[in-house]
């Protein structure tokens, strides 16, 4: 890089507006902990339980991470990694929040490729 500019341009702004399009969507929640996100999930599959409840938060010990935390049968927690050219779930790069939840959708039950988020710290 040629000088500090030229970071902030490609890596810094970029993905602070990405962060900031994640945490403006509705199932985002910034102030819940793990087992507050859980027990929410656990609220919402009792009263839909044909639909698969989700929820984003950050992850506070992981700056530029987020925890996409949803339920089938029991609470499964993701991690969506934020990089200067879009999100980064499992193996796939989305580009917008909108593209990042369709993708989850569609591809919820696909074999577990994916990096399980880390279990909460005591």
């Amino acid at each position: 890089y040629e000088d500090i500019d030229e970071v902030l341009a490609r890596h810094v702004l970029p993905m602070a507006d990405l962060a900031r399009s994640l945490s403006a969507q509705s199932k985002y929640y910034r102030d819940l902990d793990r087992a507050a996100v859980e027990a929410l999930l656990q609220e919402e599959h009792e009263r839909a339980p044909h639909r698969i409840a989700y929820y984003i938060s950050p992850m506070l010990r992981q700056p530029g991470s987020f925890l996409l935390s949803y339920m089938t049968t029991k609470p499964r927690h993701e991690i969506i990694e934020i990089t200067p050219k879009g999100y980064r779930l499992r193996h796939s790069q989305l580009p917008t929040p909108a593209a990042l939840i369709a993708w989850f959708k569609k591809h919820w039950n696909d074999p577990n490729i994916s990096r399980s988020a880390p279990p909460p710290s005591q």
